[in-house]
Formats: C-alpha cells, sequence, structure tokens
C-alpha cells in the first residue's frame, strides 16, 4: 500500500477531526479493498480490519428499505459477529425497532442510547438488545441508488456508553465504501461507465479528494476560486449520485473514472 502514503496524513471527517497517519493508512487499506472485495467472505474479512481501528463486539450489515406498512422491509442481513439468538430474530427486531425505522429514513450516524431515548423504543426490545449484548453502538448506512434500489445499514456494538468523535470520523468516511462493496455482492449493483462523463477538472478534483484535500487546498493547486471547486464537487456527486464526498470517491474508482494513485 506504498501507494497510499502520501495521502495518509490528510484525511478527515465531516467533524473536522485530523486522523493520525497510522489510522489513515489503515483506512486507505480497506477502502482499497472495499474497490476490490468480489466475495462475501473477502466483506466480511473487511470487518476484521475495521475492527482493528477500533474495538466493537458485534457488527451485522443489512440492505433494506422502509415500508409505511410494515416498518423495514429486510433483503439482506449478513451476520459479521453477531450471536446465533440475534441471527434468528433480526427480522422481526429490525423491523418493530423505532432507530432502523428512522435509519432507513435519513441513514446518518446514530448512537443507539440517544437514539433510544429520543425515538422511544418498547421495553421489550431494549431488553432484548442488552440480552443480545448490544447495549450500545452504532447505526449508519447510505441510501440507494437507481442501480441498487435498497439502502444499507451497519450495525456495530461498542463496549462503552460514551460518544467517540475518532470513531464517528472513522465510520463516516469509511461506510460509503461498505455500502458500495455490499450493494455489489448482493444487490445486482453492476452499473458500468457508460453514461457517466467526467471533465478533466472533475476528474483533477476527484484524485484531489482522495487525498483528502480541502476545498481551499485543490482551490490552490488547480488555480481556480474555492466556490468553483464546489461548484464541480456538486457536480461531480451529480452525476455519480453520490450522497457525498467519499462515495464519488468510491463510485469514480469502481468505474474506472479514476484510479488509485
Amino acid at each position: 500500500m506504498s501507494h497510499l502514503t502520501a495521502a495518509a496524513p490528510r484525511l478527515g471527517g465531516s467533524s473536522g477531526l485530523r486522523l493520525c497517519h497510522a489510522d489513515a493508512l489503515a483506512l486507505l487499506e480497506i477502502i482499497d479493498g472495499c474497490v476490490r472485495c468480489k466475495a462475501e467472505e473477502e466483506f466480511r474479512r473487511l470487518f476484521w480490519k475495521l475492527q482493528g481501528l477500533f474495538p466493537f463486539e458485534h457488527a451485522c450489515a443489512v440492505l433494506g428499505r422502509r415500508d409505511d406498512r410494515c416498518g423495514v422491509i429486510v433483503e439482506h442481513f449478513l451476520n459479521v459477529s453477531c450471536g446465533e439468538r440475534f441471527v434468528r430474530e433480526a427480522g422481526d427486531y429490525l423491523q418493530r425497532s423505532a432507530l432502523s425505522r428512522e435509519h432507513f429514513t435519513s441513514y446518518r450516524l446514530k448512537f443507539w442510547s440517544e437514539a433510544r431515548r429520543r425515538l422511544g423504543q418498547p421495553r421489550e426490545l431494549v431488553s432484548l438488545a442488552v440480552d443480545f449484548g448490544m447495549r450500545d453502538g452504532y447505526t449508519i448506512g447510505s441510501g440507494p441508488l437507481p442501480a441498487a434500489p435498497h439502502g444499507s445499514m451497519f450495525c456495530l456494538s461498542v463496549p462503552t456508553v460514551r460518544r467517540d468523535e475518532r470513531t464517528e470520523t472513522l465510520l463516516e468516511l469509511v461506510v460509503p465504501h461498505l455500502h458500495f462493496a455490499f450493494c455489489r455482492l448482493f444487490d445486482g449493483h453492476r452499473r458500468d461507465a457508460g453514461g457517466v462523463a467526467l471533465s478533466t477538472v472533475e476528474k483533477d478534483i476527484l484524485q484531489l479528494i482522495m487525498q483528502g484535500k480541502s476545498s481551499w487546498d485543490m482551490s490552490v493547486i488547480i488555480g481556480i476560486s474555492e466556490r468553483t471547486v464546489n461548484y464541480h464537487v456538486y457536480k461531480v456527486m451529480e452525476k455519480l449520485e453520490a450522497i457525498n464526498r467519499p462515495q464519488a470517491v468510491a463510485v469514480a474508482l469502481r468505474l474506472g473514472l479514476i484510479e488509485l494513485s
């Protein structure tokens, strides 16, 4: 992974937290693994690598969608490290959980204890989650795209009752890439670059985003205004149907529109 070394110190999340060099390099290895992932076992191994970045006890991944009549429809459930009982009851639990129903509307990162207080949760579901060993943790995912009709939900239980800015930054950076790897494997997402055309400037901007450059950094490097950079970023995300910058990079890499430098 020496070709990624130069980019490592610049990575950061939406919170503005700067990752240390080791964290950034490990994260880039996981992102590279997402791009190359072609089998379920390879996808599971991405979580073991993620566990090397921050501790979590249980993890699962879900492809699904919200249905106003029956809550959440689970199209695919991947057990990464949950107990057998949770796997047996996961469909019913996810369908009835207010947290999962809300998730498949917003897809934003949620810390379980805070979300439960805000959304409310039947007492038996809270007790069931505790029985599963999933007292607290994070839920995060990405929304559906035309070629991949289901949204994703990644659940990771953590051995702490406090939110952690570093963990949240890492999750926000890596989840768009996990989402696309997951969709490629299980949601028939096989889109090619056919109708997508990027200008030279747009490709340059994607390469700079991949290196962790801010809009201001890019404006200096390319020699255009920061406002113009943000316009190009917006157009790139629109063309690639991406919800944020990391996801735009993931799509462009998978479509072969840019390459790892």
